[in-house]
């Protein structure tokens, strides 16, 4: 854990023009959040591996114009995503490893109905949950590997008019939901590495009917 505490949380809340904050790894206490309050400018912040405690979830649902949150392997969970108000500005989320997330909590995501990026990679995120983020209108990136998301998720891709980038890696995703993400127009990647489900000759197919989207795999295409 970085060095990084209240003491110092007291000289960086005087730095009222802040627009980017780190605090990954850290261990801030109810002091060291208190003096955050005055980072009124403060677009993105990131909280990679931080247990940020009560105080902490506090501070976070005070940020209601924040664009950025970055909280990989945070000490995070359904009630934190639950209790967050909805944030019009927010376009990039991610909680990737964070373990203690179910579908309980991402449901609470589509309501920061302004999302562009979204990153939910070893959570656990099922097609329960996936039916609240596919309302998501505006996502153009969703990475969710090693989930438990099936094929009964992927037609709902076709709903959303501004997909770009799908990361299915690791999921037991089969060829045939695999192939609904053909045809989409707005598809520049897919991620299907490690989906032991998907053939070869389904991705060669997929690769061959959408020659402008980049297919990350293993295979030999």
């Amino acid at each position: 854990d970085c060095a990084v505490g209240d003491v110092e949380m007291g000289y960086i809340g005087h730095l009222t023009g802040l627009f980017e904050l780190s605090l990954d790894n850290t261990q801030v206490g109810p002091v060291g959040y208190e003096n955050l309050y005055r980072l009124t400018s403060l677009r993105a912040i990131s909280l990679i591996g931080t247990t940020l405690g009560e105080a902490g979830r506090a501070f976070m649902a005070n940020q209601r114009y924040i664009e950025e949150i970055d909280a990989d392997r945070a000490d995070l969970g359904d009630d934190w995503l639950a209790g967050l108000p909805p944030m019009e500005n927010l376009i990039f989320l991610s909680l990737d490893e964070s373990e203690h997330i179910t579908d309980a909590g991402i449901r609470h995501i589509a309501k920061h109905r302004n999302i562009r990026s979204l990153f939910l990679s070893y959570t656990q995120l099922t097609d329960e949950g996936m039916k609240e983020l596919q309302s998501l209108q505006h996502l153009k990136r969703f990475w969710f590997e090693g989930t438990k998301v099936t094929d009964a998720s992927m037609a709902g891709f076709r709903t959303m008019p501004n997909i770009g980038e799908v990361g299915l890696a690791y999921t037991e995703v089969s060829s045939e939901g695999f192939m609904q993400l053909n045809g989409i127009r707005t598809l520049t990647k897919v991620g299907i590495r490690g989906c032991k489900n998907i053939s070869v000759d389904a991705a060669r197919s997929f690769k061959n009917q959408n020659p402008d989207c980049e297919v990350d795999t293993a295979m030999n295409l």
